[in-house]
């Protein structure tokens, strides 16, 4: 059984949430480490964020910022 990874801890938010675009010192985290924390970071429910990155290619690394951008996006999609 896989070890469950640890969730964003809040006071990431912080010195990510300034920015609009992603540093390059941003760390960055695959879709499943993001999901536990996707209220704090996000505002949404990790059922919306699993929709937002339903499309994604699990193994590929997001700071918080594109994270962000790429769900912003996507909530603004008309089906």
């Amino acid at each position: 059984m896989k070890k469950a990874q640890p969730p964003v801890e809040a006071a990431e938010v912080k010195e990510v949430r300034q920015p609009e675009k992603a540093s390059k010192s941003e760390p960055t985290f695959t879709i499943a480490q993001l999901r536990p924390s996707a209220r704090t970071l996000f505002g949404i429910s990790q059922s919306t964020y699993d929709g937002a990155t339903a499309s994604i290619d699990g193994e590929k690394m997001f700071t918080v910022t594109e994270m962000r951008n790429h769900i912003e996006r996507w909530l603004k999609e008309e089906y």
